[in-house]
């Protein structure tokens, strides 16, 4: 069989195309919209976090850090739940950086340089958002974050907590991230997304941490009788719902940096236009929570949750979106020019997902449709041959692409 896409051979009963990734059986210029190239049981439209902002552990480990958030969300909401506020939100704080570096050293992202990779991440968007938040918090706006009357919009806080602080914490999030993806060993769109997620995480927790610093210093105390529904949702959006906006958005502008293909395309056009998706999220998360907190009650906390949620998907799956297609489109045009990624498989090497053999210079799972391009760094060392750096032509073997 004949890809239609792009013209590559497909063996007798494959169904996607090892070289393009293409739906083989559908009728048509297939792209998949239905089958997530990271793990095709998934549809891309689908609010997956795992698979979305950890897709190098979704074809070896799909349920493991879907329970691992799971669990580590578990935690701040039963201490909010029980009155210990302060516990809760200092859990709430790390739950998904502390997955998150978890997940790192699972799939060895950091190229057994964990320290240069946790500083660029992680560990400079923390010291940065702590000394943002404090800028603002204290700085911008001392007299008090919503003072005045309750129900009554402010412009200057408005202005501060809709507009600017979300701006300015997306431009600081990306120092990191884009640092780390102009080396060569971290130059691919999906380490891109990788450090963006990560640096999001981090910000968030040191937003957090300096939001409720009050809340710290006045120690360990239980509130009595607390308003459960009140503290859980602000939890929830704490713990959770912030980290996956700040970090799905850096994710979305950094891997517009590193664009589609082997090396990094810099600040070109497509970078613009992922930043300005990115900050459409930020600044859409924010305003809604500002003016939520105009509602009294815990009914606008609940409000600004669920707010938070909408926010929370589009990224995540304006993210899926982006990786989906930039898997697809970059290993399309290495199989149109006779080429193929440093990812490819070669010599022995079996699918990361189904664990199936795949045929020398594969892109693509041809049974199940995953992509060798997204599995775990050990994976893609065993199944690409060792002289494959980046794009080499699939004969003669050794030359540059």
């Amino acid at each position: 069989m004949i890809c239609p896409r792009c013209a590559s051979a497909v063996p007798d009963g494959g169904r996607f195309c090892p070289a393009c990734g293409g739906d083989v059986w559908a009728d048509g210029d297939d792209r998949r919209h239905h089958s997530f190239a990271v793990q095709p049981g998934e549809s891309v439209l689908s609010f997956n976090l795992s698979s979305s902002l950890m897709p190098l552990a979704a074809g070896s480990a799909p349920q493991t850090y879907r329970f691992a958030l799971a669990a580590g969300l578990a935690v701040p909401v039963v201490l909010a739940a029980i009155g210990l506020l302060t516990a809760a939100f200092a859990a709430a704080a790390i739950v998904v950086p502390v997955v998150y570096v978890v997940y790192l050293q699972d799939v060895n992202q950091w190229e057994d340089e964990p320290l240069p990779v946790l500083a660029g991440a992680m560990v400079l968007s923390l010291l940065l958002g702590g000394a943002f938040t404090y800028l603002w918090r204290e700085v911008v706006l001392p007299s008090g974050i919503l003072a005045g009357s309750r129900n009554a919009i402010n412009g200057r806080d408005l202005l501060v907590l809709g507009i600017l602080a979300p701006i300015g914490g997306e431009l600081l999030r990306q120092i990191g991230p884009v640092w780390l993806a102009s080396k060569p060993k971290f130059d691919d769109i999906i380490d891109g997304i990788t450090f963006g997620v990560a640096s999001g995480a981090a910000f968030a927790a040191a937003e957090t941490l300096v939001l409720n610093r009050t809340l710290f210093t006045a120690g360990l105390g239980r509130v009595a009788h607390p308003d459960a529904g009140l503290w859980v949702a602000l939890i929830v959006t704490t713990a959770l719902v912030k980290p996956v906006v700040y970090g799905a958005a850096t994710g979305i502008a950094v891997a517009g940096w590193s664009g589609v293909g082997p090396g990094y395309e810099g600040f070109g056009p497509r970078y613009l236009r992922a930043l300005g998706k990115a900050l459409l999220y930020d600044v859409a998360f924010s305003l809604g929570l500002y003016l939520s907190t105009r509602i009294s009650g815990t009914l606008g906390v609940i409000v600004g949750l669920g707010w938070g949620l909408v926010v929370a998907a589009a990224a995540v799956v304006r993210l899926r979106m982006l990786l989906h297609v930039a898997l697809l489109e970059g290993a399309l045009e290495v199989a149109v020019a006779g080429t193929r990624l440093g990812s490819a498989a070669s010599g022995i090497a079996h699918c990361p997902s189904c664990r199936l053999p795949l045929p020398d210079g594969a892109h693509f799972c041809m049974a199940c449709g995953t992509s060798v391009r997204a599995a775990a760094k050990q994976d893609r060392r065993r199944n690409a041959g060792p002289d494959d750096p980046a794009a080499v032509p699939a004969a003669p073997a050794g030359m540059e692409g």
